[in-house]
Formats: C-alpha cells, structure tokens, sequence
C-alpha cells in the first residue's frame, strides 16, 4: 500500500528534525519519520525500530577499552556533530547538558565552535 502511494507521489524525502517540526507544524506533510515525537505539537507515533544512539571512537582512543567511565572524562574531547536542527545533534546536547554539574546549564565544550575542516 504505502510503496505504491510513495511512488504515484514522489513524496520520500530527507529533511532535518527542524524541518520536520515546521512542515508538520504547518500541516504541509502527512507523516514523518523521526527518531524522536516532538514535544512542541499534538501528534501521535507509533515506533518502527529500536535505535539506539551510540557514541564511536577509533580502537586507539584512550577509553576505548574501559568498558565503563564517566562521560566528563570526554570534556576536553572534540566531538563531531550533526547540522543544527538535526535530532540526533539535538539528542546529544540534551544528553551532554544533562552531564553537566548543576552549576552550569551548558557542557564545557558548548562554546567551542565547530571545525571549519572537512
């Protein structure tokens, strides 16, 4: 049913979680995919897929083979992240701001900006 409709319509298209709030918002879509419901609108979600959100480092980095260690043991590390309005960027601030010691509302790292290198 949906492949069929997908095709008459040439409606599958990638956009970022931001992008997706807005056309949702504006009621300019009839679904989409996101790894998480937005919070902000009245919708409903049905999951498809268990995903889970990992963090990767080459076998040389030197926690790689701790099992187990405090996140702000990676404060001073350089993350790679998503584009802004992206939920998986999204999903990492909130999960770095909730790291943080309660006397700061932003992780350490907040501040730096993002390498001009590709």
């Amino acid at each position: 049913m949906f492949g069929q409709h997908i095709r008459d319509r040439g409606a599958l298209r990638r956009r970022n979680r931001e992008t997706l709030v807005q056309l949702l918002r504006e009621n300019q879509t009839d679904l989409a995919v996101m790894g998480r419901p937005p919070r902000e609108l009245d919708t409903i979600s049905e999951p498809l897929a268990e995903n889970p959100n990992v963090m990767v480092a080459p076998v040389t980095h030197r926690l790689a083979k701790a099992g187990r260690f405090d996140i702000q043991e990676l404060r001073h590390d350089t993350f790679l992240q998503r584009e802004a309005g992206s939920g998986t960027r999204l999903m990492m601030e909130e999960f770095l701001r909730g790291t943080c010691s309660r006397r700061s509302r932003s992780p350490p790292w907040a501040a730096t900006k993002p390498s001009s290198r590709r």
